[in-house]
């Protein structure tokens, strides 16, 4: 008897209006045979663009939202995927602020897009030294960031009149992540935005950053 092959149909609309990810992310280094980690996957954007180039089996997605985890894992079933557990004021209302790291495997290629656009700089720290030593040798992580400096940037996260109330007070390294926690004292909100000058981020991170079509990215490599 002829085994039954079960075929997986995608929920494309899942995936419309998001941007390419594997082509921005193919562009800065070969994805082919890489084991990667995707920090914040949402449901899987970066599967689905590779339209199978990258093995689910060598893929790795982590979100605080267990829900996009759900979707992806119904629609990736050979994928692995982490529930970071993390507090966000967005994404995560019922999250742990100090909860145990999820990561224990190393992997060739860590990824994220626009996950720190949504967190304290400190976190953004934190995440960054912390996936160096998830690295495999000559492993290489790349993180996207809003630059500061960069009117596309702020545009994309600030709507106009946002815009014209907190530009004035843009510094070396401004943190509208930091006014809304104030401002909302920790509730939950719909809302939660950052952006940081790129030297800045260079100085603290001892990094290379890049100006890409998808935000600025901070790109590592360990030798």
């Amino acid at each position: 008897m002829r085994k039954s092959v079960k075929v997986v149909q995608y929920n494309t609309e899942l995936y419309e209006h998001k941007p390419n990810l594997y082509q921005f992310l193919d562009n800065i280094v070969s994805l082919k045979d890489k084991k990667i980690l995707d920090w914040g996957c949402k449901t899987g954007g970066l599967l689905f663009f590779s339209e199978g180039e990258i093995k689910q089996e060598k893929y790795t997605g982590v979100d605080v939202s267990s829900k996009s985890l759900k979707v992806l894992k119904d629609t990736f079933p050979r994928a692995k995927t982490i529930h970071y557990d993390k507090y966000n004021n967005g994404y995560n209302h019922n999250g742990n602020k100090y909860c145990t790291w999820c990561l224990k495997d190393t992997y060739d290629v860590i990824f994220s897009y626009s996950v720190f656009t949504h967190t304290s700089f400190m976190e953004f720290q934190d995440v960054f030294n912390r996936h160096k030593e998830h690295l495999n040798k000559d492993g290489l992580m790349i993180h996207t960031f809003a630059d500061i400096e960069n009117k596309e940037h702020t545009q994309y996260l600030l709507d106009e009149q946002q815009f014209k109330t907190y530009s004035p007070n843009f510094d070396e390294l401004y943190r509208y992540d930091d006014e809304l926690s104030i401002e909302y004292n920790d509730k939950k909100c719909n809302v939660f935005n950052s952006f940081f000058n790129r030297n800045y981020v260079e100085k603290k991170l001892d990094c290379f950053v890049d100006e890409t079509p998808l935000l600025s990215t901070v790109i590592y490599e360990r030798t």
